[in-house]
């Protein structure tokens, strides 16, 4: 994940120019410039700092991946032709609140969805 997390910042830090890269953790890694005529100097530790942004920005995003499935799971329940239980109505609203009502997505406990 550390060597994606590098990618990702590199790309992001050098504007789409190619690179390459070896080394899998923040202390051996290398990037050369696949750009042999105007090479992008990278700046180490702001490498590593956007990498660890990105590496903490993951666990927010599997939770919002997860919530939209879970909406996504009972969004029949909001057609016209159904009427919602105010369970349901709670449940729905408590999974849209989500990340905004937490303070880390690593010890969420998710709201119980209606028995019925």
């Amino acid at each position: 994940m550390i060597q994606s997390s590098l990618c990702k910042a590199i790309t992001e830090l050098g504007n789409g120019n190619p690179f390459q890269i070896t080394g899998n953790t923040y202390d051996d890694f290398v990037v050369e410039s696949a750009d042999l005529e105007n090479p992008v100097i990278f700046d180490r530790d702001a490498v590593v700092a956007k990498a660890q942004e990105i590496e903490a920005q993951i666990p927010w995003d599997e939770m919002r991946q997860k919530r939209n499935s879970l909406l996504a799971a009972t969004d029949w329940t909001a057609n016209s032709d159904v009427i919602m239980s105010e369970e349901m109505r709670v449940y729905r609203q408590q999974l849209r609140d989500l990340p905004a009502n937490i303070a880390s997505p690593l010890n969420l406990i998710w709201p119980a969805p209606p028995k019925s």
